[in-house]
């Protein structure tokens, strides 16, 4: 089934009738399209692709071979789920498999992502035994994630830096000016700075176009240039709030997040 660029989801936006959202969105990690089926689907992918530890991002993933699945409910007393016009059985699938750097070794995560109004339906429960069964079968961690594990003001910071994580955020930038705007904010962005107010003075005092330095600062934001905390706003007209860490350790991750992220745009 692959990896990377190479996965393929067994569902994709197509496939699947929904009545919330559904996406498809160009992920950095993997650099290929996800198909997202939920609202919640995205900000857990958005939670993935800002989470340094995860490596690869697999949604929609099979639980083959069928026999695994059947076996199982079988085992439990259940129906196993059936097409509604064939009554044959269909493949379940699980809503993420991430693949996750810990320590010196990569090890798999299954998570099943969840709205909790869907959890209070009995047949609902039922499939998510099944999967959690199957994966334990495999020796792999089956976790579930619901709307109580992201805060509101979390998933919008995500939704409003997920857009400039790619370098072709910046296309049409002079990397000149990247690296100067980079330098330039490194001295001026401190814990309580307000984002509009630093780009507005970089603009007027260098004469550049209005919105530029705003662009490039979410760039570095979103590439975790500063130690954000993401449990407060972020937008250009609220104080940025870092966690809480030395001014030299600050520096160095700083430095750091700069040279890696010039990188990526040379």
């Amino acid at each position: 089934m692959g990896e990377l660029w190479r996965y393929r989801p067994w569902l994709t936006v197509f496939d699947v009738p929904s009545k919330g959202l559904r996406t498809r969105v160009r992920g950095v990690k993997a650099r290929r399209t996800h198909h997202l089926l939920s609202l919640l689907e995205l900000m857990f992918f958005f939670i993935a692709e800002f989470n340094d530890s995860v490596l690869d991002i697999r949604e929609q993933y099979p639980l083959l071979p069928q026999s695994d699945t059947l076996e199982i409910a079988k085992q439990l007393g259940i129906k196993h789920p059936v097409d509604p016009i064939t009554k044959y059985p269909i493949v379940l699938t699980t809503d993420f498999l991430l693949t996750v750097r810990h320590g010196a070794t990569d090890q798999l995560q299954a998570w099943s992502v969840k709205y909790l109004r869907d959890l209070a339906k009995p047949r609902t429960l039922e499939k998510e035994e099944v999967q959690r069964r199957r994966w334990h079968q495999q020796g792999i961690s089956w976790r579930l994630f619901t709307e109580r594990d992201i805060t509101p003001t979390q998933a919008r910071n995500i939704r409003f830096l997920f857009p400039f994580r790619k370098p072709r955020s910046l296309r049409g930038i002079p990397h000149p000016l990247i690296r100067h705007l980079c330098d330039y904010l490194d001295d001026h962005i401190t814990d309580g700075s307000v984002l509009a107010d630093v780009c507005s003075t970089y603009e007027e005092r260098y004469s550049v176009s209005r919105g530029t330095a705003l662009m490039v600062s979410r760039y570095l934001l979103a590439n975790k240039h500063w130690p954000l905390n993401l449990s407060h706003v972020i937008s250009p007209l609220h104080p940025l709030v870092f966690r809480s860490t030395s001014p030299q350790i600050s520096q160095k991750v700083a430095h750091a997040a700069s040279q890696e992220c010039l990188t990526r745009l040379a």
